[in-house]
């Protein structure tokens, strides 16, 4: 099943708070569906204005560089499956449809470039992360989206979290703007960062950049901006332009620290027991007072 579209649209809106806009505001976003088909999506939203009065160069020359360098991707994914026709047909036979790219028709304000992944053996195929005997490869490119390698390698942590808690598959990552300035498709070789700041005069500083994650699981926790809960999927944004150097997303679950647990149970049933003892004891104590004050009257009234 196919991550709804639906879904995708409610939160786009919703993350659009936490994004400003410079002179380009850039989503990228990672859904994970309960049949764990990868989605990942580029979308870049241009501003006209600033773009227009940088003097450097025109808005409609920007849209179109960018939308000729999607195209060019989407037609790398599709020659790299085609390296596997001949040589492993097999291969071949499930990246053809397990592996998709789709470009925003034309050029636009907002464009787009998103790549589906059938399952976690076509996502690790694509990045390189399977390795089979049997086939010799090279990978497409470099994977800059979060949490999945770490996931996929069981790269998890835990960590305190108070006296009574504490983290538990905890995954940590840099998001994807520590690697705008470096960033290339391996069999493309362009550093696009390099190649739009020369062209448009603007950097990094300009630029903003929300990371997107969404997974199907209702009981993670994050430290992203926003978090919200739609049909069981949980969809976390990060607004990375704010963030101060060295910044990772975080995402984990969270559980009891059952000895603190075990030292607060055995405390309360100390107090029960001491209440309880006091409580009979002031009791029994009444009784023999009554008893004693009887046999005095009694006493008396020989």
């Amino acid at each position: 099943m196919k991550i709804k579209n639906v879904i995708m649209t409610f939160f786009l809106i919703l993350i659009s708070v936490v994004c400003c806009v410079g002179c380009a505001d850039i989503e990228v976003s990672r859904m994970i569906d309960a049949n764990e088909t990868i989605i990942d999506t580029l979308i870049v939203t241009l501003d006209k204005s600033k773009i227009d009065k940088s003097g450097r160069v025109t808005y409609v020359q920007v849209e179109n560089a960018i939308h000729n360098d999607m195209k060019v991707f989407e037609q790398y994914v599709k020659d790299w499956k085609e390296s596997f026709k001949d040589k492993y047909p097999n291969v071949y036979s499930m990246v053809k449809d397990g592996i998709l790219v789709s470009v925003y028709p034309e050029p636009s304000k907002q464009l787009s470039v998103s790549i589906e992944f059938a399952g976690l053996n076509m996502f690790g195929l694509f990045y390189g992360m399977v390795e089979d005997e049997d086939i010799e490869y090279q990978k497409a490119m470099t994977d800059v989206g979060p949490f999945v390698a770490q996931m996929i390698n069981q790269e998890y942590s835990t960590e305190e979290f108070g006296l009574f808690l504490y983290k538990y598959s905890m995954i940590k990552d840099v998001g994807v703007l520590s690697h705008i300035k470096d960033f290339e498709v391996d069999g493309i070789g362009k550093n696009y960062y390099s190649e739009y700041c020369n062209m448009t005069g603007f950097s990094e500083e300009d630029i903003d950049v929300c990371q997107i994650f969404a997974y199907p699981d209702d009981r993670i926790y994050s430290n992203a901006d926003t978090q919200e809960v739609v049909q069981n999927m949980t969809f976390l944004a990060w607004d990375l332009s704010e963030k101060e150097d060295g910044f990772q997303m975080s995402i984990y679950k969270i559980a009891p620290r059952t000895t603190m647990w075990y030292v607060v149970a055995l405390i309360i049933s100390a107090i029960v027991v001491v209440v309880i003892f006091v409580i009979f004891r002031k009791k029994y104590s009444k009784v023999v007072r009554l008893e004693i004050t009887k046999q005095e009257v009694e006493k008396d009234e020989k």
